[in-house]
């Protein structure tokens, strides 16, 4: 089984909710340094580690619409 280092990663969120009154909004970024990090996985004895992926980003807008 892989023994991986401890390492820190750092994510920023903004949000708001009820942005009008059906609206809420958020937007993101993961892994803002882009460090390169493994998890490790037991399906393969092979591979033991699976590298995950760099900085991404997001945007969630959801919707509410009044119960009629």
């Amino acid at each position: 089984s892989a023994t991986l280092p401890s390492l820190f990663l750092t994510d920023f969120n903004v949000s708001s909710t009820h942005l009008t009154p059906h609206l809420d909004f958020q937007v993101g970024i993961r892994n803002v340094a882009n460090e390169k990090h493994f998890d490790p996985v037991a399906l393969f004895s092979k591979y033991d580690t699976m590298q995950l992926p760099g900085r991404s980003w997001f945007v969630t807008m959801t919707w509410r619409q009044r119960p009629e």
